[in-house]
């Protein structure tokens, strides 16, 4: 091996000899093998300076010798004998690799053992950050879908220096990536989610073959176009509270037996009822500083420390949701005080999903197992009390989310059931506030005694005409759901003319 090296030396300094006062770098590279004849495992490099220039180190090894007269080196037909090859002196060189993701992700101490390919839909403060750290990583080939430019308040919570104000985020925001670690394959779509025009095609292309889909623009049109896209693999949605200090992480599982809108009715119902939420949508603050000249030139502060903070938490939490399968509902909860941060995570039930004509239904497992319970409570007499839920008119969605019992002035016998009022119209009233008005009155349910059928009867037709008459002028949807024993029945209507029903039978 050692006559090997110094024969390749040898013959690689008579080719630079033209290059004679220059110093040359010796990197050695060793394969590791368990036995002799065994397959190569790794390999060790070493690196090593001589102290003499290339001139002189081919004389010390005999090759030239210098002419006395014009002090030039010539080349020796026959080689000299080597004497003292020892004293040659070497520096050694600490040879370190450039970070590839696979190093990255072992440095991390993230466990994953594969890269995935993500999709980032808007590069503001939450996504630009979630998009690098999870790069820093080792997670993500990511393609950065955004429309919008890096402008000067930008700067304050986003990754991008001043030298990239007036460029596209998602340009700029793919380069940053792209220069994180050693490999490259981040990609860039500078295009609006919801109207692509050009780059629909490349759009459709990005989002049908990522792993994960991530909306970080806090828009509800692009968390329902992405719950409705049959072609994506997984969809979340990440971003911050209205006041900039909770961090919210939607997620649907890989098989997308919840998609992300049902989940977000969930989300909304929790806000709208869980105390520890009572200010969570509540806290939007109205103190908008004006950073150019257009109506619109509004923007709010934001503190630098605390996009860092919720961003590194919503970065971990991806890393977490690319190995796992379940879908999650998760809230953290920053103080700015304190600094302390309070995780909540929300119980995720199935739903019965209903298509009628051109208008879909979801109800949650919860509500029929709320009915149920509260139908066995007051056997044999009937009880019931209003649903209530979330809807989206422009994709003709509605989510049904809760039931409530029957308010206490309430009228129950084991043949008919007449809901009261008292205290009720608060208790809604308050749901909506704070769930800033997701989640709202949307119909009625009541039950029907064992061996009664679940159809309605004529005073339940007369109940679905009330809703019809009173809620269908104002363009919502509306619900009436029957409990039995056995299965509860749904009618649901919008527009008086689209109306459809169906039963769901008890698990």
């Amino acid at each position: 091996m050692a006559r090997d090296l110094l024969g390749t030396l040898e013959a690689w300094l008579l080719e630079q000899l033209s290059q004679g006062d220059r110093v040359i770098l010796l990197l050695i590279s060793i394969p590791k093998r368990r036995t002799a004849e065994g397959a190569i495992e790794a390999w060790e490099h070493w690196a090593f300076s001589p102290t003499e220039k290339i001139e002189s180190l081919a004389q010390r090894l005999g090759l030239v010798e210098r002419d006395p007269d014009t002090g030039r080196f010539g080349r020796l037909l026959t080689k000299a004998p080597v004497e003292n090859i020892t004293e040659i002196a070497l520096y050694g060189w600490r040879v370190v690799q450039r970070l590839d993701q696979a190093t990255a992700r072992l440095y991390a101490g993230n466990p994953a053992d594969r890269d995935a390919s993500l999709v980032g839909i808007g590069a503001g403060a939450i996504g630009s950050n979630v998009m690098l750290n999870t790069k820093r990583a080792g997670i993500g080939k990511w393609t950065v879908i955004d429309n919008d430019i890096n402008l000067p308040h930008n700067l304050v919570r986003q990754i991008h220096p001043d030298a990239m104000t007036g460029f596209p985020k998602a340009e700029t925001t793919a380069l940053l990536l792209d220069t994180c670690l050693a490999e490259g394959g981040d990609r860039h779509i500078r295009a609006n989610f919801l109207a692509p025009g050009a780059a629909a095609e490349a759009v459709r292309e990005a989002v049908g073959a990522a792993d994960l889909t991530v909306d970080f623009s806090a828009s509800p049109s692009v968390l329902g176009a992405l719950s409705d896209n049959a072609e994506i693999a997984r969809a979340a949605s990440f971003f911050f509270g209205p006041d900039g200090q909770d961090l919210v992480v939607l997620a649907e599982d890989k098989a997308r037996t919840l998609r992300l809108d049902e989940i977000e009715a969930c989300y909304f119902l929790c806000a709208g009822t869980d105390p520890l939420l009572a200010d969570h949508l509540a806290s939007a603050r109205t103190d908008l500083i004006r950073y150019a000249n257009a109506c619109q030139d509004l923007t709010r502060s934001l503190p630098p420390w605390q996009v860092q903070t919720l961003s590194g938490i919503a970065a971990g939490s991806l890393l977490s949701l690319v190995e796992e399968e379940q879908a999650v509902a998760l809230i953290w909860r920053l103080n700015p005080r304190s600094g302390g941060v309070m995780p909540m995570e929300l119980n995720l039930e199935p739903v019965r999903r209903h298509e009628f004509d051109d208008f879909r239904i979801t109800v949650s497992e919860a509500v029929i197992g709320t009915m149920r319970r509260l139908r066995e409570q007051r056997a044999p007499n009937e009880t019931g009390g209003v649903l209530l839920g979330s809807f989206d008119l422009s994709r003709r969605v509605l989510h049904v989310v809760a039931a409530l019992p029957a308010p206490p002035d309430s009228r129950q016998s084991p043949t008919y059931f007449i809901r009261g009022a008292k205290h009720l119209k608060p208790l809604v009233e308050g749901i909506e506030a704070r769930s800033v008005g997701s989640i709202v009155y949307v119909g009625e349910w009541h039950s029907h005694p064992d061996g009664a059928k679940v159809g309605p009867s004529d005073d339940d037709e007369e109940v679905f005409k009330h809703l019809e008459m009173h809620l269908d002028p104002t363009g919502a949807p509306y619900v009436m759901a029957i409990c039995g024993a056995h299965e509860t029945w749904i009618r649901a209507g919008w527009h008086s003319w689209r109306i459809g029903e169906g039963a769901m039978p008890h698990g």
